[in-house]
């Protein structure tokens, strides 16, 4: 069940195409004009270096059009993520509904991977729930538990979703209330976290291009290339976010840009720059790859280097496209969408390759 119903999303992307050979369809960018992308393209193929004043920036590489989304103010009728999480929904006597207190009791209980939800009495849509200091009264609550944790990658045992289950029934039983259901038996949920596990290990992936110099990069032309691409300054001093600032609903960055520490010497000097986003957190992988690889391209004029793949190889674009369009493949038939409610949720932020 998808957290959020998009009522459409087209895109219609155009990607400049900055060097011959680079596959990218030639659409003129809103924020760049023709004569300075016929100078930026020329002093590419010349091999020159461009001034920090262009007008070039990560956005010009990546136009968005036709882009139609609604975002829902209210909870749907159905308990959001039912598919991957472990859910027990409990019904108030009439009278006698849940109180404010009632529920914060059981909220702090529970671990980071649980969430609660609630209804109000006389209104069937959920809405999440978190701890409150106002007096309300709930007609039911439901009890979500994430059947998927990094800290368990092979998925939740019988042993431990019994040890959970006894938990719950423990608090539950200091409540007085009409009816109770589980979305899951306890060996449905083993199974069912078992498969989110194997689902999320293939296609938990980064797309990831870099470039590396063996003599090192500047940090302060680093910094002034990244800043002049119009990307944001983490709070690490070496890494950098190209915001997304389009969706609504989306993942928050469109690409990072890190040096791992190892790669940092005493000088300042950096020897490697990692470009990379989450393959399923990204709602346009394929045009977000295809305007990654044309920043590389530009910071490479500008910092000179050499361009590899994830594992220190020689890149192969088509490769990675193809591993892009399988990742989609196989979140599209578990009827997930890369970007969006889903995916978002199931998949996590860290880096991985």
């Amino acid at each position: 069940m998808k957290v959020t119903k998009f009522l459409s999303f087209f895109v219609l992307v155009g990607i400049l195409s900055l060097l011959s050979g680079c596959g990218s369809i030639q659409l003129p960018a809103p924020s760049t004009s023709n004569n300075q992308k016929q100078q930026f393209s020329s002093e590419l193929n010349k091999g020159n270096s461009l001034s920090y004043t262009s007008m070039v920036t990560a956005d010009s590489f990546l136009n968005f059009t036709g882009i139609a989304s609604s975002i829902g103010l209210q909870m749907p009728l159905e308990l959001p993520n039912s598919k991957y999480d472990w859910i027990v929904t409990i019904e108030a006597l009439e009278d006698k509904p849940f109180t404010v207190a009632q529920v914060n009791a059981m909220t702090r209980l529970l671990a980071n991977d649980s969430n609660v939800y609630i209804t109000y009495i006389g209104d069937t849509r959920w809405k999440t729930y978190q701890v409150k200091k106002t007096d309300e009264l709930y007609g039911k609550v439901a009890i979500a538990h994430k059947l998927y944790s990094p800290l368990q990658p092979e998925g939740y045992t019988q042993a431990i979703l019994e040890a959970y289950k006894l938990f719950i029934e423990a608090n539950l039983s200091k409540l007085s209330f009409k009816h109770k259901k589980y979305n899951y038996t306890v060996t449905q949920a083993v199974d069912v976290s078992h498969k989110i596990a194997w689902f999320v290990a293939k296609n938990q992936q980064w797309a990831v291009i870099k470039l590396k110099a063996d003599g090192g990069f500047s940090d302060t032309d680093v910094r002034r290339t990244m800043e002049s691409l119009g990307l944001v300054k983490g709070f690490n001093a070496h890494q950098f976010f190209w915001r997304n600032t389009d969706f609504e609903n989306a993942d928050t960055n469109y690409m990072t840009v890190w040096t791992p520490e190892q790669s940092i010497d005493n000088k300042g000097a950096v020897t490697e720059l990692v470009f990379g986003f989450s393959i399923p957190r990204s709602m346009a992988p394929l045009e977000i790859y295809n305007a990654m690889h044309n920043i590389v391209l530009y910071t490479q004029q500008e910092l000179g280097g050499f361009v590899v793949n994830k594992y220190d190889e020689p890149l192969n674009t088509a490769k990675d496209i193809v591993n892009i369009k399988t990742i989609v493949k196989s979140l599209q038939e578990e009827d997930m969408q890369p970007g969006t409610g889903d995916a978002l949720y199931v998949f996590e932020t860290t880096y991985t390759k």
